[in-house]
């Protein structure tokens, strides 16, 4: 075990994050206990909200007094689209994309590089194409999922034939020591592209060049928690991260959408106060629900953020090779 990894297992959570920012470390052996998993990767989303929190006011502030208005983001457009479209792109298709393109090469394995590398192409050229091809397409509501289906199905077939190139060609032993070597540069570098990905989100920027990197401050806060993740406990405990994320910014408008239209009116245009009157007992039902899980989610997050400063009893990374070195690709 390294003296990196000693150290991961005497610090709280927060703490182990922090020390591995300072000089990111290749860690060989993600730990495979769920249980402590699950709670870890909770305990540090609600340490990366409470920075992108405290951060927020800030960085808006500076935005503000620059001129620029932020809410010409082309995210603020697609979240007028339907809500099950909004919901799987953003909760899981745009999760799913970017951890494969900008995570999972993190641990050189060939089918990962050649995944991720496939998908980086695709992400690239849909950026400067997709535009041209979607107007000239007359989509039903089955077609997105078709194409989608096909776009993956041939994605993955490239990508297993790049792996067996890059088993043939390429010495994995040689590129495994080069990450151990220059894992910092690899690490910042990922997280960097991550969040320079963003960037494609805002136009009219031309004259505010200098704000940029305020816009995308709180996709570069992530991605080092992502990255973390994908490292410590593995990679789809990243993608679960991500998908919590982005399902959590979105569900009030899969709570808007699952509302009658007298639901919506009631809450969304005539104001609170008439929603006594208006809405049926579904909708009251879809409410309360929604009202719940927010206050679950409140509480377990405060739980949390107390635990990610305490002492962990249990070690985030396992030392025992022979029960979890990874023997999948996608670890």
């Amino acid at each position: 075990m390294s003296k990196i990894e000693e150290i991961f297992k005497k610090q709280s959570l927060a703490s182990s994050f922090f020390l591995f920012l300072r000089k990111p470390n290749y860690i060989t052996r993600p730990n495979k206990n769920i249980k402590v998993n699950l709670w870890s990767v909770f305990q540090l989303w609600s340490l990366a909200i409470l920075i992108v929190i405290l951060i927020g006011g800030p960085l808006n502030w500076v935005v503000g007094i620059s001129g620029y208005d932020d809410g010409q983001n082309l995210v603020w457009e697609f979240l007028q689209g339907p809500w099950v479209y909004v919901f799987l792109a953003a909760a899981f298709l745009g999760p799913i994309m970017e951890e494969v393109s900008f995570r999972l090469f993190l641990r050189p394995r060939p089918f990962n590089l050649s995944l991720g590398f496939f998908t980086i192409l695709f992400i690239v050229l849909f950026e400067i194409f997709g535009d041209r091809l979607l107007s000239s397409l007359n989509l039903s509501l089955l077609n997105p999922f078709l194409i989608l289906f096909i776009i993956f199905s041939f994605i993955t077939c490239l990508a297993f034939l790049g792996a067996k190139i890059i088993k043939a060609k390429f010495n994995l032993s040689k590129i495994e020591n080069f990450y151990v070597k220059k894992f910092p540069v690899i690490f910042y570098s990922a997280s960097l592209l991550f969040a320079i990905l963003h960037i494609s989100n805002y136009y009219n920027l031309e004259n505010h060049l200098g704000i940029v990197i305020l816009l995308i401050a709180p996709q570069i806060i992530l991605s080092f928690f992502l990255g973390y993740i994908r490292m410590a406990f593995g990679f789809l405990w990243s993608i679960l991260f991500h998908v919590f994320h982005n399902g959590l910014l979105v569900s009030p408008i899969i709570m808007k959408g699952l509302l009658s239209d007298k639901a919506k009116s009631a809450l969304f245009e005539e104001g609170i106060g008439s929603a006594d009157v208006a809405i049926e007992r579904a909708d009251n039902f879809i409410i309360l629900f929604f009202i719940i899980f927010y206050l679950f989610v409140v509480v377990l997050f405060f739980v949390a953020l107390f635990k990610v400063f305490s002492n962990n009893n249990e070690s985030v990374l396992s030392d025992n090779p022979s029960k979890n070195a990874s023997k999948t690709s996608l670890d």
